[in-house]
């Protein structure tokens, strides 16, 4: 499979040989897959859960196992390339659905005449305009992931699928505290110059942003070269700014240093690249951990650039210990239902924001999927948080708590059904409350309660942060010392989102803890890049100077 048809795929798992669906002429609607019959002739689903993703498949059970088991060893690739502590971490399963490309046909032509007929988009002569349903797509909210891919199972072959570039990106943004700019593009740019057909690992020769300065450099190695200052780089100012393109070649230039083995840096670079997660870059920070300053690092740069140009790279794929075997059964009725249902909601507020016109279908589609395993009897967790935050999405509050509420006295492991559950309860307990009002212990309990659920699971939402934050800072109540750490906790892991850090010291401010909330703001200021929002927290930093209730 060549590069330029990787990058053409929208989904999270690229897929050989995908053939592209014909449809009439027209306005093109990209809409997200959808599965809509049930015939009893079509094969059955298969079901396997392996390192945190759960698969249900309407494929052959030799071509599941290909794909999950290509996932598998392909993520040893990404993690031999990235270290494990700069990816995001989930305890929410994914859900991927795997569809045999020969049930496309039938598939596509029943969704999209039937979302072309709630439009009214008919065309007198009977035909549609033009829609196509993705043939692979990652949809994702605040804490789920969830993948649609269709398979040529005629011509599968699993040597040439790999991890998309999407998904490693989602990986790496979602990661809290977030990575810095510069490091997703440098990052990416090595992922995506991995040439997956060899090993040892193997990156393909570095790009430049010049033409004219890779062919100089390709004749005299000594040649004029365009690199900009390390601090502009790390900062995202000055030269960064006014060329993006020459920040994410340099950026690219300095992960393919740090992972080469004759520069020996690898190790030191990743300590400094975690530290960047939680504060700027800094010449005294990478002083203290690779032991050279930023100029030094740019000439370090420039001497590395003509190898990087004309040379790829072999990194060792190191041997890693037996993954447990992989057991695919078929899939109970009520699993096909919570995860197709699954995927069905995410795709919803997808539609809602790019084809309104048809959200009222894929919403209908999602409830109806989810409520057949709950009319069946199924009270799974998960299949209740879907039911609840799929009620969520469609503005049904009264019947969203009643799912959210089950869910989460069932201990389910979904941060956002925990948010959106203290959400409602916040609501209900404000609603018509002046804003100087604060609320006794027991008043506040019921918001509390589902927070510390979510806040101790990942991933980490930044509005639940801010509810528990703003719950905080209207309570006669004290914290407890473990109240007050998921609190600083919360500010550390969204530090490069000032706002969430101004709420946390507002909340560590009225009670008492003005050097916690001091440090949470002091934080915050280095990422600041508003002025409204550098006057707030200036604002909040003097008042608790004065008032260590404020």
């Amino acid at each position: 499979m060549n590069r330029v048809a990787k990058k053409l795929l929208a989904g999270a798992l690229t897929l050989a040989a995908l053939a592209a669906a014909e449809a009439p002429p027209g306005p093109a609607v990209e809409l997200p897959p959808m599965i809509v019959e049930e015939a009893a002739t079509l094969p059955p689903w298969l079901y396997v859960r392996a390192d945190g993703t759960e698969y249900l498949s309407r494929c052959k059970e030799t071509t599941t196992r290909g794909y999950v088991e290509m996932r598998r060893s392909r993520m040893l690739w990404v993690r031999a390339l990235i270290p494990a502590d700069l990816l995001a971490r989930s305890d929410v399963p994914g859900v991927t659905v795997l569809v045999s490309q020969r049930l496309k046909p039938s598939n596509n032509s029943e969704v999209i005449g039937e979302v072309m007929q709630l439009q009214g988009g008919a065309r007198p002569d009977g035909g549609y305009r033009r829609a196509t349903t993705a043939p692979n797509m990652m949809l994702s909210d605040s804490d789920a992931v969830g993948v649609f891919a269709y398979i040529d199972e005629s011509n599968f072959e699993r040597r040439n699928l790999t991890i998309s570039s999407d998904f490693v990106r989602y990986l790496l943004a979602r990661r809290t505290p977030a990575p810095p700019r510069w490091l997703i593009d440098g990052i990416m740019a090595a992922y995506n110059a991995v040439l997956f057909e060899e090993t040892p690992i193997t990156l393909g020769r570095l790009s430049w942003h010049s033409v004219e300065e890779l062919r100089a450099l390709a004749k005299d190695s000594g040649a004029p070269r365009t690199l900009l200052p390390m601090g502009e780089l790390f900062a995202g100012t000055g030269g960064a700014a006014r060329h993006p393109k020459i920040a994410q070649m340099q950026a690219a230039l300095l992960v393919r240093w740090a992972l080469d083995p004759r520069n020996a840096q690898r190790d030191a670079f990743w300590k400094f690249a975690a530290q960047a997660c939680a504060a700027p870059a800094s010449e005294a920070m990478l002083r203290e951990v690779l032991g050279f300053g930023f100029a030094d690092l740019r000439d370090r740069l420039s001497d590395y650039l003509p190898t990087a140009l004309r040379e790829p790279l072999h990194l060792p794929l190191e041997r890693s210990a037996a993954l447990p075997a992989l057991e695919i059964r078929r899939a109970t009725p009520n699993e096909i239902a919570r995860l197709r249902g699954e995927w069905e909601r995410l795709a919803v507020p997808l539609v809602r924001r790019r084809h309104p016109d048809h959200a009222a279908r894929y919403l209908e589609q999602a409830r109806r999927t989810l409520r057949r395993a709950y009319d069946s009897g199924d009270r799974d967790p998960r299949l209740l948080a879907s039911l609840g935050l799929c009620e969520i999405d469609a503005g049904e509050l009264p019947a969203a708590r009643d799912f959210l509420d089950a869910a989460v006295v069932a201990g389910v492991v979904r941060p956002r059904a925990a948010y959106e559950l203290a959400r409602l309860r916040w609501g209900d307990l404000v609603r018509g409350q002046p804003a100087t009002r604060h609320f006794a212990a027991e008043e506040i309990a019921p918001v509390l309660e589902p927070l510390r659920l979510g806040f101790d699971q990942a991933p980490a939402i930044a509005e639940l942060i801010e509810l528990w934050a703003d719950a905080w800072t209207r309570t006669t109540a004290r914290p407890s010392e473990a109240d007050v750490q998921r609190l600083v906790r919360g500010a550390e892991q969204f530090i490069a989102e000032p706002r969430v850090g101004l709420r946390v010291a507002r909340a560590l401010g009225r009670h008492g803890k003005t050097a916690e909330a001091r440090a949470v703001l002091g934080a915050a200021f280095l990422h600041v890049r508003d002025d409204a929002m550098r006057a707030q927290l200036a604002q909040m930093f003097a008042a608790l100077k004065t008032d260590p209730k404020k």
